[in-house]
This record gives structure tokens, sequence and C-alpha cells, in this order.
């Protein structure tokens, strides 16, 4: 490592001596990186914001098929993400088979303030189909196919909101906030 002079400083009670800069460089930029870290780590000097008073939130979705039928369900959550995937209880003839048609809610959702929410949400199911039948007695090849509703829309705690409807049936949503 090669010194770099530093200019002399003449005192008459010191010594003639030449000092390095490298020494008085990384002093000073250890300095201010202390100084940095420092400033990040200090609390803010601004009042924190209020508590949020959480709540939990049920969740209660009704819908209703073209052929009469009703459906629905019910679930609890806090603010945020929730899903559920599951089975309808009726089932699907496809071919020579009663098929099982799953069910799916997911969505996310945000109080806005202690009596509205935004809420995006996802209703759908798989529905059974067939692509191929023939050949052999019950070689029959099904397929799947996803159906839902997916939309984002606010509530009023306590109030049913109808979502959708149209010739295939409606869809409706119940938002309650329940205090722990």
């Amino acid at each position: 490592m090669r010194l770099i002079p530093f200019p002399n400083i003449k005192n008459p009670n010191l010594p003639d001596t030449t000092i390095s800069s490298v020494p008085i460089v990384l002093a000073v930029l250890m300095l201010a990186a202390l100084a940095c870290q420092a400033a990040e780590t200090a609390p803010p000097s601004e009042a924190s914001p209020p508590p949020v008073n959480r709540a939990n939130y049920v969740l209660h979705v009704d819908w209703t098929s073209q052929r009469g039928g009703t459906n629905s369900l019910q679930i609890l959550t806090s603010e945020g993400n929730f899903r559920l995937d599951g089975s309808q209880p009726n089932t699907v003839k496809v071919g020579d088979s009663e098929i099982a048609v799953s069910m799916n809610l997911s969505g996310d959702l945000r109080p806005l303030d202690s009596q509205h929410a935004r809420v995006q949400f996802f209703l759908g199911r798989n529905v059974p189909y067939v692509t191929h039948s023939g050949g052999a007695p019950g070689s029959t090849s099904i397929q799947q196919r996803q159906e839902g509703l997916n939309s984002t829309f606010l509530v009023a705690f306590g109030k049913r909101i109808l979502i959708q409807k149209d010739g295939n049936g409606e869809v409706s949503v119940l938002v309650e906030r329940v205090e722990p």
C-alpha cells in the first residue's frame, strides 16, 4: 500500500509529520455509514396511527340455479384472503357415471371502515362433460370445464347484495362483522 502524503500542518509545538489520507477517508466513511444506520432504525417522530379495530367476518353466499335449486355456504374469515374448495352435494350423470361437481370460493376482504368493506370474489365450479363416447361399453372420455363469477364489489355489513343474476340463476352475498 502506498501512502499518499497529507499536506503538513506547521505547528511549532508538534514535530513535522506526514499523515496518510487513507485512514482518514476510511474513518469518515465509517462514521457516515453509522449515521445512516442510526437514522434508519430511529423510531418515527410522528405519532403512530391509531390501532385498527380488528374483527372477524361471516360471508353468507347464496345461489340459485335455473332448475330452481338453492345452494348456500357460509365461511368465517378475518380481513385478507380466503379460499374454500369442496364439492356440491348433488352429482351430475355423465355417461354411466355419477360425478361430483366441485365448488370453489376464493377472494379477498378488505374493511374500509366499521360499516363497509371491499370484497374481491370468485365463486366457481368444475362441470364434467363427455368428450368421447363409443367403443367398448363404459368407455367414455370425460373432461371438466370451469365456470364461475369473478367480481369486486363494496358491501355494507349486514345488508345482502345481489352480485349476479341471469337466465342461469342468481348469486347474493351477505357479509356480517363479528367482534372477537
